[in-house]
């Protein structure tokens, strides 16, 4: 055990981002005040957001500890925690420079948003990858002086920092606020201001290849407008002075991540240099629909960075946390990404409609849901977050995402239907989130009492906390979501017909869900993905290994197969001729029903509680 530092120490950050173009980078880390002893030295392994064990460890390429004389210091890692190193500070020393090498660009599943990346002609970096700190310290009360040194004639950006020449800096600033900070830089940056309620300044920039694929699309900057207006309708005023959108533009890159004062996301080239143009106005599609992570991470900026569950709250980033409550923290942030988005004209309501229709159709056919609750998944993020290749719908995924938001969908109609649309599951967020602000890296910590009591306080005739333990917290006895539709006046039916947006996304000829029907989906190469046990194509024997290659003697596509499953009501049967390993043979699927599409239908005499769910709540405002 190394010594407990009772003196907060100051840290000297220098980032050399100079070869990050090659996927390196070197961290240079002064702990000043240090006493002569044993130390024990943490890389972050929790990192906020992340949800469980994710600082990338892996990814250090050299690790050198000095002295304050220069002298290199023997350090030994913990062997029960590789995060954790021990080194011995000699007599006369007054404080330890750590030096990192570090490798960008390969981070593992559960790390992509809080790691570093480099490019030719941009980077970012995430100061968990950077620092090192003490044990025994209480790391709110520890000040850290951060530097960045960025290729030349590059612009970078990042809350609190002020550029001079090639160098990003910020002083005095506490330690788990600049964790919580990322910055990003490039050649090419595009900073636009956006017109924040009361005057709060909030910007947006992007950084890519070149100036166009990393140009936001002017047409998109009054839509972001009406997100921002629209998401304090719903949690109240945004509760500090600033926030940055950051966003890197490269189709390598998928991730998102929040923080107190920024949002660090990535968007594919399409998203923004094949959106040049503004949708028509009665186009199916609204434009921002691979965009939906901005209005994701900016919910947390009240629900994750204002409020979390209080066992996530941590003093430290090696402490465990308890993601019990994520269900809260990431399933209402994921209902209401969707709302925002089509509230604020980031997507249509068909949009919204058919996501949410996907959504529902995809869970009411997950065996997973039979055994395990969506609190265990919450409880088991490392595992759940890493893909399974195989019969992922019977060990589930990270489903207090996407499950945990139709609790809260059920919450927000039985609301809605108890009080005649006198109030709502915003009622709910206005109250939950009305509480004090924090330095950044801080939280409110809530409970599940807290929560059962505020839904109470909203709608007193329910019984709460029964609800929660039925949908969160038990694995269900059957896969329908029956109540959940009775209070939205809808039904869950499978026809023939399709929607307009189903008959766009089929002339894409990307994969196919044909779950419901003949049991299988399928990706545009002919992979078998996931497999529904007791389907047609379960009994004919398939396998997450196989790949189709030909479909009734014609050569396999995603519009091959549709056209010979429609036309199974005729024939009964369909013959595929499938790879698995080495060996080539036929199947044969014995099935009649032909291709049938998942649709949510209004209920006769019901009240339509989606389209008062996705009305603008701006206009109702005005008016």
């Amino acid at each position: 055990m190394g010594q407990e530092v009772h003196a907060a120490p100051t840290l000297q950050v220098h980032v050399d981002a100079r070869d990050i173009a090659r996927r390196l980078m070197t961290s240079t880390v002064t702990i000043e005040g240090i006493d002569a002893g044993p130390l024990d030295l943490w890389f972050p392994k929790y990192i906020p957001g992340n949800h469980c064990a994710s600082g990338p460890i892996q990814n250090v390429g050299g690790l050198h500890v000095r002295d304050s004389n220069g002298n290199e210091l023997v350090w030994d890692r913990d062997p029960a925690e590789s995060r954790r190193i021990m080194v011995r500070v000699p007599e006369g020393s007054t404080s330890v420079q750590i030096e990192t090498t570090y490798i960008t660009n390969q981070p593992a599943s559960v790390s992509r948003s809080s790691d570093s990346y480099g490019f030719p002609a941009f980077g970012a970096i995430n100061w968990n990858t950077a620092v090192w700190y003490p044990e025994g310290v209480d790391l709110k009360t520890v000040r850290a002086n951060a530097r960045v040194t960025m290729p030349d004639g590059w612009q970078g950006v990042g809350a609190g920092f002020t550029q001079e020449g090639a160098t990003l800096e910020r002083q005095d600033v506490q330690l788990m606020e600049l964790i919580d900070t990322p910055v990003v830089f490039g050649l090419y940056m595009e900073t636009h201001a956006l017109d924040a309620p009361h005057g709060r300044r909030h910007f947006v920039h992007s950084v890519g290849h070149d100036a166009m694929r990393g140009a936001l699309p002017q047409w998109m900057l009054p839509r972001m407008n009406a997100m921002l207006a629209e998401a304090e309708m719903i949690f109240g005023p945004f509760r500090r002075e600033n926030y940055h959108f950051l966003i890197l533009c490269d189709d390598s890159l998928r991730f998102g991540l929040e923080h107190g004062r920024s949002t660090f996301v990535s968007a594919g080239t399409d998203e923004l240099l094949d959106a040049a143009d503004e949708p028509d106005d009665d186009a199916l599609e609204a434009g921002m629909s691979g965009l939906t992570v901005l209005p994701h991470e900016y919910i947390h900026a009240w629900n994750g960075k204002l409020a979390s569950p209080l066992d996530i709250v941590r003093p430290d980033y090696h402490d465990p946390i308890d993601g019990t409550l994520l269900w809260v923290y990431e399933g209402l942030t994921t209902y209401y990404t969707h709302v925002l988005a089509v509230r604020a004209g980031m997507i249509s309501p068909e949009e919204y409609e058919s996501q949410l229709t996907t959504s529902i159709e995809r869970y009411a056919h997950q065996e997973g849901r039979l055994w395990r609750s969506i609190e265990d998944t919450a409880r088991d993020v490392v595992h759940v977050r890493v893909p399974s290749p195989n019969w992922g719908d019977l060990r589930r995924r990270a489903d207090y995402y996407g499950d945990g938001a139709l609790f809260w969908l059920e919450a927000d109609a039985i609301i809605r239907r108890s009080t005649q649309g006198a109030k709502s599951l915003d009622d709910f967020c206005r109250r939950f989130y009305d509480v004090p602000v924090l330095p950044v890296g801080g939280h409110h910590g809530y409970t599940r009492d807290d929560i059962v009591r505020t839904l109470g306080e909203v709608l007193p005739t329910e019984d709460w906390d029964a609800l929660i333990q039925k949908r969160i917290e038990t694995p269900v006895k059957t896969l329908a979501y029956d109540r959940m539709l009775k209070e939205l006046g809808r039904a869950l039916v499978h026809t023939q017909d399709k929607s307009a947006l189903q008959r766009k996304a089929e002339k894409r000829n990307t994969g196919i869900n044909l779950s419901t029907g003949i049991g299988f989906s399928v990706n545009r190469e002919g992979a078998i993905g996931s497999i529904r046990r007791g389907s047609p194509a379960d009994d004919a024997g398939f396998a997450h290994d196989m790949r189709i290659m030909a479909v009734d003697g014609a050569v396999f596509a995603p519009r091959v197969l549709r056209d010979r499953i429609a036309a199974t009501p005729a024939t009964g049967k369909v013959v595929l001729l499938i790879a698995e390993g080495e060996q080539v043979r036929e199947i044969t699927i014995h099935y009649a029903d032909g291709m049938t599409y998942p649709h949510l239908v209004q209920a006769e005499g019901e009240p339509n509680l989606l389209e008062a769910i996705i009305a603008p709540r701006r206009d109702h405002a005005a008016k």
